[in-house]
């Protein structure tokens, strides 16, 4: 068995991923349906497909010569490989050994590829996507049971958890991947949030500037979340001018991403800074006309404040920039309606919210919960 692990290894280094599949089928073949060999094919599977239909069927290939050999002769090259069903593969496999942790792990990862696929529910029903969530958790958790201990599954699990505001359960699993690592900056990172969610902002701030200070290169998403942690801390522990560095860094980190915006936009509200508002919003709703959140921050600042023609104005520069965009166009006219609501102009806002639907159908699905916040006249009215 060793060596047929060892030639597969070998080959997954060097990218030829269908090759490698053939040899852990063979020695499946040869030597039976075991755990080891089984749950390293189907990884394989999960973490080297090029491609798939609907889950049910992947598509492995060699990377190494990408279709071609290395003499240049298209006969000799490898085709792609089509593997069905890794997850019939896991229930097979855990109905013959129901103590195998990584089957479980796997079997999570396969409802997790889903998930990754649709992180915005565009195109994934609410349903659906809390339905993969607890699929992903009774797997990740029956493999941590099991004795699994793995940064991704801990990872995923103390997100899971703190998401669900069980704090408790999730720095237990933040911890153990800084027990198994004391220079991770993903645990680091994972033990800010928890600490800024328990107001423990010290630590929250001591956390957050170990993940910007480690020796691992970090990812502009975990940068961002690791300065905009930082800064939150700085807010709510008085520290005011550092507060503004680094929020301000974050937003030159990636101006696209609304929440370290709305982070600013409610210091401002906290200073009575109308001016500075005004241009915080420009900018978020500029750099990303697609997400409501920035639109619904436009539309708290307007009613609040009577702030009416400035958010109209703003709506109309949007709509003018964003107007072959059907998302960004299905949401200037939901908020344009929206304001024309607060404002008590019913009739004119079923118009615009009409007209909203009209855009958002073009690529929402017909049954996406989107389509019902529209015009939704019990919410909007709670901002009076």
């Amino acid at each position: 068995m060793n060596t047929y692990l060892s030639n597969a290894d070998q080959l997954i280094q060097q990218k030829k991923f269908a090759a490698a599949h053939t040899v852990l089928d063979s020695a499946v073949r040869t030597l039976g349906f075991e755990p080891l060999l089984v749950n390293s094919m189907v990884n394989n599977v999960l973490k080297n497909h090029f491609m798939h239909r609907d889950f049910r069927i992947f598509y492995l290939r060699n990377e190494a010569d990408n279709g071609k050999s290395s003499t240049g002769d298209k006969t000799s090259a490898t085709a792609p490989i089509a593997v069905r069903h890794p997850d019939w593969m896991l229930k097979n496999l855990l109905e013959q050994n129901p103590q195998s942790a990584w089957s479980y792990k796997l079997w999570g990862d396969f409802y997790r590829l889903q998930l990754a696929e649709n992180p915005s529910l565009k195109i994934l029903a609410e349903e659906k996507h809390a339905e993969l969530q607890e699929k992903i958790a009774a797997n990740y958790l029956r493999a941590a049971q099991l004795g699994y201990n793995g940064a991704e599954v801990n990872s995923w699990l103390g997100a899971y958890y703190q998401a669900r505001s069980q704090v408790k359960l999730a720095r237990q699993y933040y911890l153990l991947n800084l027990a198994a690592n004391a220079d991770d900056p993903a645990a680091f990172c994972d033990m800010a949030e928890i600490y800024l969610a328990e107001k423990q902002y010290s630590q929250a701030y001591n956390y957050a500037v170990k993940t910007l200070q480690s020796a691992s290169e970090l990812s502009v998403k975990r940068r961002y979340k690791a300065t905009r942690l930082a800064a939150l801390s700085l807010y709510h522990l008085g520290e005011e001018a550092r507060f503004m560095d680094y929020i301000t860094e974050c937003i030159q980190l990636s101006p696209d991403i609304q929440d370290a915006y709305i982070d600013l936009l409610a210091y401002y509200e906290e200073k009575n800074d109308a001016a500075n508002s005004r241009r915080a919003l420009r900018q978020m709703l500029l750099n990303n006309p697609y997400e409501d959140k920035g639109y619904k921050s436009l539309e708290r600042f307007s009613v609040k404040r009577n702030e009416y023609p400035f958010g109209e104005k703003l709506l109309e520069e949007l709509m003018l920039r964003f107007e072959h965009y059907d998302e960004a166009m299905g949401n200037i006219y939901r908020f344009r309606g929206n304001l024309m609501f607060h404002q008590g102009y019913a009739d004119e806002a079923k118009k615009l919210w009409d007209l909203s639907r009209r855009y958002f159908s073009r690529c929402l699905p017909e049954d996406h919960p989107m389509l019902k916040q529209i015009g939704d006249v019990s919410r909007e009215s709670s901002l009076k």
